[in-house]
């Protein structure tokens, strides 16, 4: 009796075992592949638009009328900052790609302050257009060099996630088998000629540090601590951590991905190494019907904020999209909107849930401001404006300028023949700094 007994434990034990590593490889075989598919995407977007950008710039260096290179120039900017965003969402852990990633800003930040040069009536002169020209070349090189490694990546089933869990010395073969046309374009990118300019990634701008980052350098550990207790908040703490990796870049950290038990989706949080600030989180939950309202929607997120002590935020701009509503947020000093110190957050319709945070604008520009006193009054900033221009709201704003600088301006909202517009007028100088167009569409409001 005693023997069946102990036959009929035994193979409690063994099927329990087999059950719980059976559930375990499901989940990492479930996380692997939403990891697998993300990875995948990014990297044909970074393919996709890095070819768009040769012929873009092409035409920008062919075009007559200042109308069409405003147009090419503007295109470049943005193909080149979503490449950019693409290229450091992949897993290179061996790999510093950080004068790729540079080249491709500076292109973009180039382009952008090209556009703004020609749209005020001021021609490219011999020299902007001889940088285009070398952007042309490297963009021509760096498309090729894309080409070769998706044909070698195709030719040996490569899958991303499987590089990122092999041993040192196999990940280090891997780095020079699929991923040397990316070493051999780090090297030649970091060979370029400084390129000094009036714009945010000018090389006399690369050393400033993130403002808003503070306190000491976190471990891998506390990382992980501090990613499930922000995932954690509002879900009663049912998410851990399963995977995480280090990532490189303007801002260094960890980035954890976290599961929940009977909880759909793979949450990653991103998290600076000093501090151990949250730069981001992402939940790759579907969101697939709309059951909250927009105000509903902002004051979630505005609970989530406070609760992970981000206090004295507006919000400002938003927009719905895939069922989930999108709210910029920007810190206030006083009555003065800082517009540099963003906070995104994004709400799924569905629940409430925040499926989406993005603070890297935030921890980049906010510190302590020492602002100066508006020299003309509000009225004298609407006298500036156009008599036919009926100005709805008007408030004191800190807004970004090309060079890393900021002004402090008076923020109008006016309309004309029935469009509305923002208006910014220097609170210092009377000039008139910048012009948005709003448009209201069935999303949200968008400015241009």
């Amino acid at each position: 009796m005693r023997r069946w007994l102990t036959i009929i434990v035994v193979t409690g034990l063994v099927l329990g075992a087999f059950t719980w590593g059976y559930s375990e490889w499901t989940n990492r075989q479930r996380l692997a592949n939403a990891l697998e598919s993300d990875y995948q995407r990014e990297f044909y977007s970074v393919l996709e638009q890095v070819e768009q950008l040769d012929p873009l710039l092409s035409k920008s260096l062919v075009a007559s009328s200042s109308k069409q290179q405003v147009f090419y120039l503007t295109e470049i900017w943005s193909r080149a900052t979503a490449s950019q965003g693409a290229l450091g969402q992949l897993p290179f852990l061996d790999i510093n790609l950080s004068a790729s990633r540079k080249f491709l800003a500076q292109m973009g930040d180039y382009a952008y302050s090209l556009a703004k040069q020609v749209a005020g009536g001021r021609e490219m002169e011999t020299e902007q257009r001889k940088h285009l020209q070398n952007f042309s070349r490297q963009v021509k090189e760096y498309t090729g060099t894309l080409r070769e490694t998706e044909e070698t990546m195709y030719q040996k089933n490569f899958r991303w996630t499987s590089a990122i869990t092999r041993p040192p010395t196999r990940m280090a073969r891997a780095s020079v088998d699929e991923f040397q046309g990316f070493v051999d374009m780090e090297q030649r990118f970091q060979g370029l000629p400084v390129l000094i300019y009036d714009g945010p990634f000018s090389d006399h701008l690369e050393s400033q540090k993130p403002k808003g980052l503070k306190g000491a350098k976190i471990s891998r550990q506390e990382a992980e601590k501090n990613a499930e207790r922000f995932a954690n908040q509002d879900l009663g703490g049912s998410y851990g951590t399963v995977d995480t990796d280090r990532i490189n870049g303007k801002i260094e950290g960890y980035s954890v991905a976290l599961d929940g038990k009977n909880r759909p989706g793979i949450v990653r949080v991103d998290l600076s190494t000093q501090g151990g600030h949250v730069l981001s989180m992402l939940n790759s939950r579907k969101v697939e019907r709309t059951l909250l309202g927009n105000q509903e929607a902002e004051e979630k997120a505005r609970e989530f904020l406070e609760k992970r002590g981000f206090k004295n935020l507006v919000p400002t701009y938003a927009k719905s999209e895939d069922h989930t509503r999108i709210i910029v947020f920007v810190a206030r000093e006083g009555e003065v909107r800082l517009y540099p110190d963003q906070i995104k957050v994004q709400v799924a319709l569905d629940n409430g849930e925040v499926v989406g945070f993005d603070s890297v604008p935030y921890l980049i520009y906010h510190h302590q401001r020492n602002l100066p006193e508006p020299q003309i009054s509000p009225e004298e900033a609407v006298g500036k404006l156009r008599p036919e221009i009926q100005v709805k709201e008007k408030r004191l704003a800190l807004i970004p300028l090309s060079g890393g600088k900021e002004i402090l301006t008076y923020e109008l909202l006016g309309n004309y023949e029935r469009e509305d517009y923002l208006i910014y007028i220097n609170a210092l100088t009377g000039a008139e700094e910048n012009i948005f167009k709003l448009i209201k569409t069935a999303e949200g409001q968008l400015s241009i």
